[in-house]
């Protein structure tokens, strides 16, 4: 992106060129929007040191879909309201939550409360580019957690 003498011109990896009055940058707070005009406003010596230190975090939510399942898989799906369910651990430092939909499906969420040491330390999150890679190690953190429904048999979130 650069001044275009009457707004801003983006330039994209295909070589192509658009021409606007004000460029937003809505991909996230470590868009590469953001990474760009950062790295003009340094180069210029105009970002203020606090936009330079890393960006603090403390939490991380990771959500999922199964695919359609019967009440005898998931037996709260059995029950005509949506079961929401949450669980909070103190000692491991994760909440999780699950609920039904009417498309017999459940719909979960898992955070884990990240400190500002493990926010930093932690290679899921470390990631500038959260994507595939920190998704599969989040996943794999979390794949034994309970999925609590009704009955007898015991799910987790691998199931």
């Amino acid at each position: 992106m650069e001044d275009g003498g009457n707004g801003v011109l983006i330039r994209f990896s295909d070589g192509t060129e658009v021409e606007g009055d004000i460029l937003v940058g809505a991909d996230g707070v470590y868009s590469a929007v953001r990474r760009s005009f950062y790295a003009r406003l340094k180069k210029d010596n105009k970002l203020p040191p606090s936009d330079a230190l890393p960006l603090p975090f403390s939490t991380v939510l990771l959500v999922a879909q199964t695919h359609s399942l019967t009440s005898e898989e998931f037996p709260d799906l059995a029950l005509h309201d949506c079961q929401f369910r949450k669980h909070i651990d103190t000692i491991i430092m994760y909440a999780w939550s699950s609920f039904t939909t009417a498309q017999n499906t459940v719909a979960w969420g898992s955070v884990p409360f990240l400190d500002e040491e493990t926010s930093k330390n932690d290679d899921a999150f470390r990631n500038s580019e959260w994507g595939p890679e920190a998704a599969v190690t989040m996943c794999e953190k979390i794949k034994d957690f309970p999925a609590v429904s009704r009955g007898d048999k015991i799910l987790n979130f691998q199931d």
